[in-house]
């Protein structure tokens, strides 16, 4: 919350510095032109921009205050319109030593002067020990995303991403472990703002705190982002070590169940080189119990089916990271990074199905094993290119990213018949088997040109090409007793490709001034896509042209208030496993089809925020509205033979409303609690079906 405070505080010294008119000075001559003075304001020992720092133009020769101005998100800071002179800079931010560069001339051949990266010193007291004075709280809110600290987590130490995240305002975890943020589990999951390789939960489980410097939260991105998933995006910034020399870290947990998480990073500076690589591995398991009751009626006969049983979890990973940055000059920057790895997760389940009729009829008793498995392999390249015209903000950058996944999928159910203490009856088990062997490519093209506009405005505007595949080959098969071997049932094995092509482009401008911050944008995106199921011998395809526009405001208020609105528009796009159409057994009473006429969910989310902090203890009460159209949902049928058949179709629309109440207290310096509490409202309005 330092940052908020520091926001107010800059704002209203820099209001008061622009209503206080300069004194006459004789030693200042007039400059039609103007001239101007420049600069970026970067944390010393951690080389990252300090946004909201006060700067302060004083005369040289009396100290009185001519103009000032504070730095933007990148640390920059641009003042114009200087009469000729002698002047000296103040540079002041909450938790840092005062700094003033002296000495700066201004005249007719020294009309825009760059003054470069100024870097601040955090202030420290020696007391025996260095003890800091200025501490990140643990969540800060900015114009348009919620900022966790991980450094603050000390309960996740050991752990991975989601055990930051589960006790974070906005996010819960369900029965399997997964992240939902604002009750949705679709959401994007970038890397330091790129993409990831793996998909929400899984890719947050392979990244350990430990590595973590930060995570943001962003319930409504701006154009800039991709639009894909419900709820927002949730960024992870990882810690960046550029001590010169070779440096790292080890960490390591184990649990009394037989878990275990642990990783390794090194880091190594030569120069303008940087050289990283680290290695991470963990394994987790979840027993639960579970029991349900299905009950179908056919006239006067209902027929009811009774099912308990447990069940056991199992997640695992290991991915193997490097890369490298490559200072070209001053102004360019070359980086490449890249991962490689595997994960995987299974289900051990046994259950117990007693299904009878009533009036009094049939009752039968049978014990169904079922084992459910998923390897993954996988690897993605990123390959990074940023140039600086300028310090003031006027950049270019550039981003060419891929990535490719393998995946084996093995289900397999056993069943018998049993009467009713569960003994076993049958001789010979029931065993029935699906394997489906799944790839995914993902290449992606970006490009960003940022391009500032006097001295509190911006116009951002890029674009992105992407095309994705994936393939998938299911077999389906059956244990022959008889025999001793697996036999292919040809009627339900299939094989069918998948294919995306989306191409993007988004312009956005931002203002900020002493009154209100805002951030507005528009982004267009063309989407070719194409399903060949060769089994079937059809195709499918599909042409769409999207747009989708946000907009953030901000507005700060004295001691700490702070009030926020925005909106944005968003889509879900079906997986090829939602829009497959052929059938495929999922035990031998539910059998699932997609759908290949789905269309994408289209999400509008507004959101209006009070935020009162105070030092480290904050509260703030959110309340936001969420709409889905198009939005994709199963569509369960019960068959005469009691199968279940499951498919996907797009329901007219879903509505959520909700407030979100949390808070932050610093009971002592060793203590502090947090709570928070969401009260929502959901419907869903199936009035048409496609």
């Amino acid at each position: 919350m330092r940052t908020i405070i520091t926001l107010t505080i800059a704002l209203f010294v820099s209001v008061n510095a622009f209503n206080q008119p300069a004194p006459p000075n004789p030693e200042l001559s007039a400059n039609p032109s103007g001239g101007g003075i420049s600069g970026v304001i970067i944390d010393e020992s951690t080389d990252k921009p300090v946004e909201f720092a006060t700067i302060g133009i004083y005369n040289q020769a009396d100290s009185s205050l001519i103009t000032g101005t504070i730095t933007d998100q990148d640390g920059r800071f641009t003042i114009e319109r200087l009469p000729n002179g002698s002047y000296y800079v103040d540079i002041r931010f909450i938790g840092y030593t005062n700094m003033r560069v002296n000495k700066i001339t201004v005249d007719n051949n020294n009309k825009n002067l760059d003054l470069g990266r100024i870097g601040l010193q955090q202030a420290v007291s020696q007391l025996g020990e260095v003890e800091i004075v200025a501490e990140r709280a643990s969540v800060e809110y900015k114009l348009d995303k919620k900022v966790v600290s991980v450094n603050q987590a000390v309960a996740a130490a050991g752990g991975n991403a989601i055990d930051v995240l589960e006790n974070t305002p906005s996010i819960q975890t369900d029965a399997n472990g997964d992240l939902l943020l604002r009750g949705s589990s679709s959401f994007t999951v970038l890397i330091d703002g790129k993409p990831s390789v793996l998909d929400g939960s899984d890719a947050l489980r392979q990244l350990p705190a430990s590595v973590i410097q930060s995570i943001e939260i962003i319930t409504n991105p701006s154009a800039k982002y991709d639009p894909e998933g419900t709820s927002g995006i949730i960024n992870v910034v990882t810690k960046k070590n550029r001590q010169s020399g070779l440096n790292g870290v080890v960490n390591g947990a184990l649990f009394n169940t037989g878990e275990y998480s642990t990783d390794l990073l090194l880091n190594y500076k030569y120069n303008r080189f940087n050289f990283f690589t680290g290695i991470e591995l963990n394994r987790r398991t979840s027993p639960g119990t579970y029991d349900s009751r299905r009950e179908s009626y056919y006239g006067d006969t209902t027929n009811i089916l009774l099912t308990e049983g447990n069940r056991t979890w199992s997640r695992g990973g290991r991915t193997f990271r490097f890369g490298s940055d490559f200072n070209i000059n001053d102004r360019s920057t070359l980086s490449f990074s890249g991962n490689f790895g595997g994960f995987f997760f299974g289900m051990k389940n046994s259950s117990g199905y007693h299904e009878f009729t009533l009036p009094e009829g049939t009752e039968d008793f049978y014990m169904q094993e079922s084992r459910f498995g998923v390897d993954q392999k996988y690897y993605g390249l990123n390959l990074n290119y940023q140039h600086k015209f300028n310090e003031s903000g006027h950049d270019l950058s550039g981003n060419i990213y891929y990535s490719d996944r393998s995946r084996e999928n093995i289900n397999e159910v056993q069943n018998r018949v049993t009467d009713k203490n569960w003994n076993a009856i049958d001789i010979t088990p029931g065993r029935l088997r699906s394997r489906e062997v799944t790839g995914f490519s993902d290449l992606r093209a970006k490009l960003d040109y940022t391009l500032p506009i006097g001295e509190t405005n911006k116009m951002e505007a890029g674009y992105q090409g992407r095309y994705y595949r994936g393939d998938a080959d299911y077999l389906w098969e059956s244990f022959d007793p008889d025999f001793g071997s697996w036999l292919e049932d040809e009627g339900f094995s299939n094989v069918y490709t998948f294919s995306r092509n989306i191409q993007a482009g988004y312009l956005m401008f931002s203002s900020q001034n002493r009154v209100i911050s805002i951030m507005g944008g528009l982004r267009a995106e063309y989407t070719d896509r194409i399903i060949d199921q060769l089994t079937l011998d059809e195709q499918y395809r599909v042409h769409r042209l999207d747009f989708f526009p946000t907009l953030s405001l901000s507005r700060e208020f004295g001691n700490g208030h702070q009030l926020q609105a925005s909106y944005s528009r968003r889509l879900n796009r079906p997986r090829g496993w939602n829009l497959n159409p052929i059938s495929i057994y999922v035990d031998p009473l539910n059998i699932r089809s997609g759908n290949p006429l789905l269309e994408p969910e289209y999400i509008d989310s507004w959101e209006f925020n009070y935020i009162k902090s105070s030092g480290k203890n904050y509260l703030s009460v959110e309340t936001y509205y969420r709409q889905t159209r198009n939005m994709i949902t199963w569509i369960r049928e019960l068959r005469d033979d009691d199968v279940m058949v499951q498919t996907f179709a797009n329901l007219d629309r879903d509505l959520s409303v909700g407030t979100e109440v949390s808070g932050n207290i610093q009971v002592t310096k060793w203590w502090e609690t947090m709570a928070s509490i969401n009260l929502y409202h959901y419907r869903i309005d199936p009035s048409q079906i496609n």
